[in-house]
């Protein structure tokens, strides 16, 4: 796995450019996600059709990488099947592949590279970047009052558009909120009809909040520039209050705002308008408070900060 992603990103890189690697970040990410989350649904599948069937598993079995090296695994511990052994020469030739293919790769994308870094003249905001700041700024506008406010408000939204470490680690949250709500995610597409089933319209956008506002936190204390951060040393404004006032208002804006709605505006689709608007507020109230909760001792300006 390690190496196909590894190959996915050298290609690119030696057909495109460094710039094709940052445009199949993030879906390389989702998908490796998912990828686990399918393998780790129907490994016991395909292992009882190994042991049950043999050569005649079909394709889904003979094909699947996650089952080549259940077959080398098998091998290794010398099981005698005919299946496994050939499981195994698969997997064993799979794997070598694709580490030659990384070595092939990887001088072709160093070069081009290379290249491209030489003839670059620095990094530059995309459209779409630059779109979501301002929009997300425009917004917000009305809720800040002075210059201050309303440049670290643009300043933080822009930093999560065009940051991808920061969007990552917030991604790593986000992760950890999707694989814990799995157990439970099911009851979202059944009528709430019972407490059962309404208990599940409270426990995941809380969990999803709670781990977003913890991820953005995290991401606040992770610089975007260190080697400016004698520039805010110097300028770092003298009013903590409404500087954490507006940290405490993009958090909410990016984190349980939109996630309260989203699930408000599903309960109200199935016809639930009690329960939308007690999870809308349940759930806004909820993440306020744990913003409110983890800024407390915040005392630096988002990004700037020495981790």
């Amino acid at each position: 796995l390690f190496f196909l992603l590894l190959n996915i990103q050298l290609v690119l890189a030696a057909l495109f450019g460094p710039r094709a690697i940052r445009f199949v970040t993030l879906p390389l990410q989702i998908a490796a996600l998912l990828g686990i989350v399918a393998a780790l649904a129907s490994s016991e599948g395909f292992a009882g059709a190994m042991l049950a069937e043999g050569a005649n598993a079909g394709a889904s079995v003979m094909w699947n990488p996650a089952a080549w090296f259940v077959g080398v695994y098998r091998w290794i511990a010398g099981e005698e099947r005919a299946i496994f052994a050939t499981l195994a020469a698969r997997g064993a030739f799979g794997g070598a592949g694709i580490i030659v293919l990384a070595l092939v790769m990887y001088p072709l994308a160093y070069e081009r590279c290379l290249k491209n870094v030489i003839a670059s003249d620095g990094r530059r905001t995309g459209a779409l970047q630059r779109g979501w700041a301002t929009f997300a700024a425009k917004l917000l506008r009305p809720l800040l009052r002075t210059p201050l406010q309303r440049g670290l408000a643009s300043f933080m939204l822009a930093t999560l558009g065009r940051s991808h470490t920061h969007r990552f680690l917030i991604g790593i949250y986000a992760g950890i909120a999707f694989l814990l709500a799995l157990p439970i995610a099911g009851r979202l597409f059944l009528e709430p009809t019972t407490e059962w089933r309404r208990y599940a319209w409270f426990a995941v956008p809380l969990g999803v909040v709670f781990w977003l506002v913890c991820g953005v936190r995290v991401a606040l204390m992770m610089p975007v520039e260190p080697i400016a951060n004698w520039v805010f040393r110097l300028t770092e404004p003298v009013d903590k209050r409404r500087m954490l006032a507006t940290v405490v208002t993009v958090m909410a804006f990016v984190t349980c705002l939109p996630v309260a709605a989203l699930f408000a505006g599903a309960l109200l689709m199935l016809g639930e308008e009690t329960l939308a608007g007690t999870v809308l507020l349940i759930v806004t109230l909820a993440g306020l408070c744990l913003i409110e909760m983890l800024t407390i001792t915040m005392k630096t300006v988002p990004f700037t900060c020495t981790y």
